[in-house]
């Protein structure tokens, strides 16, 4: 139903779905797609601006819809545009004014460009200035006596509606303030990790982690730049601090946060609802298929229903009611993925030699495979993702649960150097995810679960030696059950974390700039 009625007289609200029935009740053109989209051309600066931002709109929806190509066709998106008429009188109107505007609220307005993919680069209310620019957009606003805040739509080129466009959903709403949907949802907390708001939750949340470790999470300035390749080994002993494969704000947000993926979707893109630069270095299949044979067959993780229910999906592709499509284990479709990523590489390289009237066939086919394999994965870690959230929920109000996550935040940081270490030696058979996932478990995982909460304030060296030393003196101070519930914790953490970097992903232009108190916000912003 693309049209809402709601009294006789009152303007019935309609929905922008990209259809030609929903262009018709806009008044947009419905675009053909062989429209040519000139590289020299004029601004389309005569018009208003909001004529121009319901046409992207419509756009985008048209377009990501049909690159998205599910059977529903949106009927499963929890988010939708909507626009209705307004009849008003010139008589009431600045006298600057001399052209219709549209109205709108200041939290739809950064919905709406989030949504469309324009990055924020300014935003102050006092003085009326807010700027935003991306994917062929740009808007910028202005104070306007008699009205107030004006901001003005433009296009300055080809916009990109595909596996760039931000999921359809409606925990947007959130994440475009700097608040993550996450397990603390059911104990009534709220994850908030914008640049303003951040420390709070942390005390809040976390309060076993101490100020030295928490200083490190919001000094970003302290922080080393991160790029996508490791250094020397003899370059990384003589740093204090070095690059960390994911921005560590980013692990916490993944390992909390609910997921956004939308089952038979194939769309990923979030905004960034934190301060941090999003700049993966790893291949985070690899980091899941490493995940999977660390924890095979390891009974030093314990028995909880949990550790095992995990472990059951890797290895045999069912987790207790949930049963993986295709008679596949998670392992093996994992697998699939690879291959076909690593194929469609190839051939979009050219690596491989065909008859010339059979190349492009054969990138098509090797395309269609990936997409294919693509969205089973996604889908099978998204209904894998909701099996864990049914346990984790029944420990989240427990004390271990934030214990856990605070000591395994602070191991992160403390083992950061030796880390660094051994990532800067990753070779072709011994590759950095391999490593990573190693480290995890032979260092990360006795410091997060059999550690205690002094440690988390107590200065640890950067040898991994001297962590297992720390951490086999608290040891005795857990009985077997708290242990293996601690440790099933950690175990289901980590499992979503990989599986959410993989079913989610930003725009590594993008950073929050704060506005977290302008949620839910509907101070009136005028369109010209």
């Amino acid at each position: 139903m693309e049209v809402i009625e709601i009294q006789k007289h009152v303007q019935p609200i309609y929905k922008i779905t990209g259809t030609e029935s929903s262009c018709k009740h806009t008044m947009t053109k419905f675009s053909n797609k062989d429209e040519k989209w000139a590289n020299i051309h004029t601004a389309e600066d005569e018009g208003c601006s909001w004529v121009l931002l319901l046409d992207a709109l419509q756009g985008q929806e048209k377009v990501s819809r049909a690159w998205d190509n599910t059977s529903e066709r949106g009927l499963n998106h929890t988010i939708c545009y909507l626009i209705q008429r307004k009849r008003r009188c010139w008589d009431f109107m600045p006298l600057n004014i001399t052209k219709p505007f549209a109205t709108t609220t200041i939290c739809h307005l950064v919905e709406m460009m989030s949504m469309l993919g324009l990055i924020w680069k300014e935003f102050d209310i006092k003085t009326s200035s807010l700027s935003a620019e991306g994917n062929g957009y740009m808007v910028k606003s202005e104070y306007v006596p008699g009205l107030g805040i004006l901001a003005r739509f433009s296009r300055l080129s080809k916009a990109e509606h595909k596996e760039n466009r931000i999921v359809p959903s409606d925990e947007i709403k959130r994440l475009c303030f700097g608040e993550v949907p996450s397990l603390f949802d059911i104990v009534k907390e709220n994850l908030q990790v914008g640049p303003g708001r951040l420390e709070n939750c942390l005390k809040r949340l976390l309060p076993k982690l101490d100020h030295k470790h928490r200083k490190l999470f919001l000094d970003t300035a302290e922080r080393p730049p991160r790029p996508l390749m490791f250094p020397s080994k003899f370059l990384v002993k003589n740093l204090r601090y070095f690059t960390y494969h994911i921005s560590v704000t980013f692990e916490l947000i993944a390992m909390l946060a609910k997921s956004v993926h939308i089952p038979g979707s194939r769309f990923r893109r979030l905004p960034n609802p934190c301060a941090d630069t999003w700049t993966p270095g790893l291949d985070i299949a690899a980091c899941l298929s490493a995940f999977a044979g660390n924890i095979k067959n390891c009974p030093s993780l314990g028995s909880h229903i949990l550790t095992t229910e995990i472990q059951e999906l890797f290895q045999h592709g069912r987790m207790d009611a949930l049963v993986l499509t295709n008679g596949q284990t998670l392992v093996q479709k994992i697998k699939a993925y690879s291959d076909a990523a690593t194929r469609l590489a190839d051939e979009k390289t050219d690596r491989n030699y065909y008859p010339a009237d059979e190349r492009q066939a054969m990138k098509d086919q090797a395309a269609q495979n990936y997409n294919t394999r693509l969205l089973d994965l996604l889908d099978s870690l998204h209904w894998a993702v909701e099996r864990v959230d049914e346990r984790l929920r029944e420990l989240v109000d427990k004390p271990g649960f934030c214990e856990v996550i605070a000591l395994h935040l602070a191991a992160i940081f403390d083992q950061q150097p030796a880390l660094n270490v051994e990532l800067a030696i990753a070779t072709r058979d011994n590759p950095k995810e391999r490593i990573l996932m190693n480290f995890y478990l032979n260092n990360i995982y006795p410091a997060a679960v059999k550690g205690s909460a002094e440690d988390v304030s107590g200065e640890q060296t950067t040898d991994s030696a001297s962590s297992h030393s720390a951490t086999s003196s608290s040891e005795t101070t857990l009985s077997p059950t708290i242990t293996e519930e601690r440790s099933a914790i950690w175990l289901g953490l980590m499992f979503r974390m990989w599986s959410w970097l993989f079913l989610h992903d930003f725009n590594h232009e993008d950073k929050m700039i704060e506005r977290s108190e302008f949620k839910n916000n509907r101070l009136p912003v005028y369109i010209g």
